[in-house]
């Protein structure tokens, strides 16, 4: 169950000038021109987004997968104005929902579709693994209420950024004692379940990790921090055959730091080619990055334990 107390986040930041109003995404919502804040109202029919949540959004410090706000303007500021309730200025414009992507991404090849699920899922993790801890925790995971846009700072092709921007259904979590249940995982499992489901099946060793996360996400209930952990080991390694099958916890937990430091030397080659061949990072290479970089043989023992236990 989730707790809904409202707690004060402090002072409101001031609105700023200029912004262009949004409604519902379309498949391809244009972004707006470069530093132009846009006014988030919520749609006809819908219920007002909880004041709490939005303070939440606008005291975040900034995070990839969370969508910023500028300010929030007070109701009542805008007299006439076709909506209630607070008015969120956000810098980024999410582009089209979850929902919309898969209607295109399901054409892909399995494997390829399995590949994109799970650095969809990865994003979502991390996002949540920062809510968690603030304390707080999303009420609906559905692919119609998760965004996607164009991934800053990396190659405009290629897989899309996944921006958590529905903090109206951001209720408070406080955390529990370490190794309690993790609020978002049965969401989490169900949800990759719902999008596995929806290609034809496949055979890779990714999308029997995949399966294995999503029954692990309902049993155990980890953090949304050991999920992404785990998305992180089954995208990039290490695989269940460094562990071994009944080998001691000593042995292979030592053997997992000449991995890391191997792959480490792996990525910057790999990284020194393309740019020496003019090409741009991607939103993949950017994730595997900020894996390896954060990875330690603790962190990658917990994953393989999370998912071969």
């Amino acid at each position: 169950q989730f707790s809904c107390q409202l707690p004060a986040l402090g002072q409101t930041p001031p609105a700023r000038p200029g912004a262009v109003a949004t409604g519902s995404l379309s498949p391809r919502t244009p972004p707006p021109p470069e530093g132009t804040p846009v006014l988030k109202v919520p749609k006809p029919g819908t219920d007002v987004p909880h004041p709490w949540g939005l303070e939440l959004q606008a005291s975040l410090s900034p995070h990839f997968n969370l969508q910023g706000l500028c300010g929030l303007v007070p109701e009542g500021t805008l007299p006439g104005a076709p909506w209630g309730g607070a008015v969120a200025l956000a810098a980024e414009v999410p582009e089209r929902t979850v929902a919309q992507w898969l209607v295109e991404a399901c054409t892909q090849p399995p494997e390829e579709f399995v590949w994109a699920v799970a650095l969809v899922l990865l994003q979502l993790s991390a996002a949540l693994e920062f809510l968690e801890a603030w304390g707080a925790a999303l009420v609906e995971l559905r692919p119609e209420n998760l965004l996607l846009a164009a991934p800053r700072g990396c190659a405009g092709t290629g897989h899309p950024r996944l921006l958590l921007a529905d903090f109206g259904r951001v209720c408070l979590q406080p955390p529990g004692p370490p190794g309690s249940p993790g609020p978002h995982a049965p969401q989490l499992g169900s949800l990759l379940r719902q999008l596995l489901s929806l290609a034809a099946p496949s055979t890779t060793p990714l999308a029997a990790g995949l399966e294995r996360l999503a029954a692990q996400l309902t049993r155990l209930q980890p953090s949304a921090s050991r999920t992404r952990g785990a998305l992180q080991a089954l995208l990039w390694g290490p695989g269940p055959e460094v562990r071994g099958l009944g080998a001691p916890l000593g042995p292979w937990l030592r053997a997992l730091g000449p991995w890391l430091r191997l792959r480490r030397g792996l990525l910057v080659l790999r990284l020194a080619e393309r740019a020496a061949g003019g090409e741009a990072l991607s939103l993949e290479d950017w994730l595997c990055c900020e894996y390896l970089a954060e990875a330690t043989e603790s962190s990658m023992g917990q994953a393989l334990a999370l998912l071969w236990d």
